[in-house]
């Protein structure tokens, strides 16, 4: 199990757009499937990703998908002085 923040909702939904919130575990189960049973595209090198692990890239890919898209991100690296 794992919980779905913001973020991690946003991203599941620009992968399913028509996703309803009762299935999200159904449809990051369906994700961790996929590559916990090597459809072909992790290679055999990366490590399997935990429900957490997944949960956590959703959030990052609408982040991502935000930025892309014109949105801010709400920090910026200032670097060391």
């Amino acid at each position: 199990w794992c919980i779905f923040g913001p973020g991690a909702k946003r991203g599941l939904r620009l992968i399913f757009p028509d996703l309803k919130t009762k299935d999200f575990l159904m449809a990051t189960r369906e994700l961790w499937g996929a590559q916990v049973f090597n459809d072909g595209r992790r290679k055999d090198h990366v490590p399997v990703l935990t429900l957490q692990d997944i949960e956590f890239s959703l959030c990052e890919l609408s982040k991502y998908m935000r930025i892309k898209a014109g949105g801010k991100s709400k920090e910026h690296y200032a670097g060391t002085a």
